[in-house]
């Protein structure tokens, strides 16, 4: 392997053990965010529309936001050598 290798498979490596440790430290966050997410904005979206009402609140992206917390709902289940990737998702 060339020196451009070795350089970019160390880089590699210290990623994934910085996720690692990352993860470890905010599973806690991670717990909380899903529920944030996946509750947060469609209610978000019932407030700027009924209680205060805003011309730009757009129900299809709302919706989709919560829709895109899905993942995060059953990250406990993941394999273990994935869950170090949730941080970048």
């Amino acid at each position: 392997m060339t020196s451009t290798g070795f350089i970019i498979t160390a880089w590699f490596t210290r990623l994934i053990e910085f996720l690692r440790r990352d993860y470890a430290r905010n599973e806690v966050t991670l717990g909380v965010a899903r529920y944030v997410g996946w509750w947060g904005h469609p209610l978000y979206y019932l407030i700027w529309t009924v209680i205060l009402p805003q011309p730009y609140e757009s129900a299809w992206l709302r919706f989709a936001s919560g829709i895109s917390f899905i993942p995060f709902l059953f990250y406990k289940h993941y394999p273990v050598q994935f869950q170090p990737w949730l941080n970048l998702y």
